[in-house]
């Protein structure tokens, strides 16, 4: 008799059908949006196509630092071409020299084993000096301001960087090489930030999302109208500035058009209703439905318990087992509504939910909710229950105390939470159908 009032709840369901901008680079474009990786969002389509992404064909307003086209200076080096401060090889910014470098052992004497380059400087200038040597080749990389050691990089083979920024009342720079072991090639690159490159703004194609739905009352039911939806870039950002903002309309229902796709947080905020925080993902050119619910304000002691998730499966049921107030225990479910001041307030069976149990009164030992896939309940292995993307949220006087997503994996059975003497501990897996806790 009970499952054939479970199957009348069935024959109510109705079906119900249903973006965070991702950076364009300056040199390389990538595309952005994709599917909501939280499954309670329905995504629908805009009729741009059924790809869940979208390119930002070209860039936006951009600041980048480049450096301008590299020029190559090769210096063919003598007996005495630039061994010497007197005889040094001027270079400029952003260029590459090659050059030879041989150190014979003591009493063999000294073929190439000094290089000297001057450059034209200005006082704050920033430049990168990179010298490469080949293997069994290693140089000390000496910087000069004419006369006077400034810095250095100690020798080694392979890659030596050194970074300097022109002191006030610096106009010539000096830059040294010394091979002290080895003969071979080396390669001095030098090169310096320009300032930011502005790109203009140009018409593109955007990563745009929609999102719609309402906002209700989770104990009744009822449509909340002029409730405040606010939305912040990122997950679980409850406070900082406000990317978005819309109120609900007369009949609880809000839309936000052209959002740029991402994560957002969602705040919704009304008079008597504790504010609630729900995370949602928006996919480029994509609509999002996400109906959310609002807890009323609770008396100190009380504790409220709700379960909401997306257009399927048809029917989740909560579950609460808890003590009676003088011996034994009940358990609050679709067809024992109420039980030692705990009550099933709403009850759910077309998808979305919410189901809300609220306990007046707490007693002495312990709660355990969980909840049911009461539609996939015959197949053990289903993943719908984790597919669902549904999440318990539980209130107290103060506000949230917790919140809870169903994790991945098979079962039909979540066993969220515990409560004694208003303590939760944390459960979160999930299990067989079972109406036992």
């Amino acid at each position: 008799m009970l499952y054939h009032y479970r199957e009348l709840r069935v024959m109510k369901q109705v079906n119900i059908s249903s973006f965070f901008l991702v950076p364009a680079l300056l040199l390389a474009l990538t595309g952005c949006g994709g599917t909501s990786s939280t499954s309670d969002d329905v995504v629908a389509d805009t009729g741009k196509g059924d790809e869940l992404s979208c390119t930002t064909e070209t860039p936006n307003t951009t600041a980048n630092t480049t450096l301008p086209q590299i020029t190559y200076s090769e210096v063919e080096e003598g007996s005495a071409l630039n061994d010497t401060l007197e005889t040094a090889q001027d270079i400029e910014t952003n260029s590459i020299i090659t050059g030879q470098g041989s150190y014979q052992f003591p009493g063999a004497g000294c073929v190439d084993c000094d290089d000297y380059y001057t450059m034209t400087v200005a006082a704050g200038d920033e430049y990168e000096f990179e010298l490469t040597t080949v293997s069994g080749m290693t140089a000390f990389l000496y910087l000069f301001n004419g006369a006077d050691y400034l810095t250095h990089v100690e020798g080694g083979d392979s890659i030596k960087r050194l970074s300097y920024t022109i002191p006030a009342d610096m106009t010539e720079l000096v830059v040294y090489i010394n091979t002290y072991q080895g003969t071979g090639e080396y390669t001095l690159k030098t090169t310096s930030p320009q300032e930011p490159v502005v790109i203009a703004e140009v018409p593109s194609a955007q990563c745009l999302a929609n999102l719609t739905g309402s906002i209700s009352n989770a104990v009744s039911g009822a449509v909340l109208s002029a409730a405040t939806i606010n939305l912040r870039e990122g997950a679980d950002v409850k406070t900082g500035v406000v990317d978005h903002t819309i109120a609900s309309g007369i009949d609880g229902n809000y839309s936000f058009t052209d959002v740029d796709a991402g994560t957002y947080t969602a705040e919704v905020i009304t008079s008597g209703f504790i504010t609630n925080y729900v995370n949602i993902d928006l996919a480029g050119e994509k609509t999002t439905e996400k109906k959310i619910q609002l807890s009323p304000t609770l008396a100190s002691g009380e504790v409220r318990i709700v379960m909401s998730w997306g257009a399927s499966p048809k029917i989740l049921d909560s579950y609460l087992n808890g003590p009676k107030a003088d011996t034994g225990a009940f358990t609050i479910k679709y067809y024992h509504r109420s039980d030692s001041n705990s009550l099933l307030d709403h009850d759910a069976t077309s998808g979305y939910g919410p189901e809300t149990i609220t306990i007046s009164t707490q007693h002495t030992g312990t709660y355990t909710y969980w909840v049911n896939d009461y539609s996939t309940r015959h197949n053990l292995s289903s993943t719908a229950l984790a597919a669902s993307g549904a999440t318990v949220t539980v209130y107290g006087e103060a506000g949230i105390v917790k919140q809870y997503s169903v994790p991945a994996g098979a079962g039909t059975k979540w066993n969220v939470f515990t409560m004694t003497s208003g303590v939760i501990t944390d459960v979160n897996t999930l299990s067989d159908w079972s109406e036992q806790p």
